[in-house]
């Protein structure tokens, strides 16, 4: 499981330029609706994890979506 913040970092650190957490909040948000990721709430944090081994697929859909 990750969180929002964790994919932040990780695309901050690829991409070498600040990203806000509300755009990976929506990155995420419609990867879950596309059936990529599930996930999981507790309190106010959401939690996500990979549903499907397609890694090139989201990495398109995240191009495709900037």
């Amino acid at each position: 499981w990750f969180s929002s913040r964790d994919i932040q970092a990780l695309c901050e650190q690829k991409l070498k330029e600040p990203i806000s957490l509300s755009t990976i909040s929506t990155y995420l948000s419609r990867m879950v609706d596309r059936g990529f990721l599930a996930k999981t709430e507790m309190s106010n944090r959401k939690q996500y994890r990979m549903i499907t081994e397609t890694a090139q697929g989201i990495l398109s859909f995240v191009k495709d979506n900037k």
